[in-house]
């Protein structure tokens, strides 16, 4: 499948459903490859707790989010990581010619949920800085089975909950507003999670 017939499809999902979910959207050894620098990462304790809100509402709350991030530089980093981030450019282009969002920029952190920890129900757009406008997340979880948990649970009105594995390469774009969840994980859970804004990055923080 072309890139720009694979665009049209998350273009159309957004747009229908508000969520799409792409099988293989990077390789199983890309995705491990990626999965390989998370791990050096985290050994060499440069993940911090994640916490819940922005500015002067944040807060950590272990109850609700047990994950811990490492924000990525977009201009420094590894070479698998810049091909899959020059691919999310170009979907974010696409976007804006297809659906006129005005996407500006966006932002990316790892993401790891080890073993008994989860993240409530919630959403990614803050009330008081509503600059996210879509959330897109690449599992790089080889061999994941349902009994692994950390279900990704997608919320949306009036249907019936949408749970999507956490496979290596899968790719999930959802708008930001849209109520969702991970359930709890039963084994360590990684992924690169990140938001196409509709200000530059500098700016959503004003």
């Amino acid at each position: 499948m072309s890139a720009l017939s694979l665009f049209d499809r998350i273009a159309d999902g957004l747009a229908d459903t508000g969520y799409f979910s792409i099988p293989n959207f990077v390789s199983r050894d890309e995705a491990l490859a990626i999965r390989d620098i998370a791990i050096r990462h985290k050994e060499e304790g440069e993940f911090r707790r994640a916490g819940i809100g922005k500015q002067i509402e944040y807060q950590l709350e272990k109850d609700i989010r047990g994950d811990e991030i490492l924000w990525i530089d977009n201009e420094d980093t590894a070479p698998s990581i810049k091909s899959y981030l020059q691919r999310m450019e170009e979907l974010q282009n696409f976007l804006n010619y297809t659906c006129f969002l005005g996407l500006k920029e966006y932002e990316i952190h790892f993401a790891v949920y080890p073993k008994g920890t989860r993240y409530a129900r919630h959403s990614d757009r803050f009330k008081n800085n509503p600059h996210r406008v879509i959330s897109f997340v690449l599992y790089l979880n080889p061999d994941w089975e349902e009994e692994d948990g950390g279900q990704l649970a997608i919320y949306l009105e009036g249907k019936d909950p949408v749970f999507i594995l956490p496979e290596a390469g899968k790719l999930v774009c959802f708008r930001s507003e849209i109520e969702h969840e991970v359930l709890e994980c039963n084994r360590a859970r990684y992924s690169l999670t990140g938001w196409l804004l509709d200000q530059p990055v500098g700016l959503t923080f004003l």
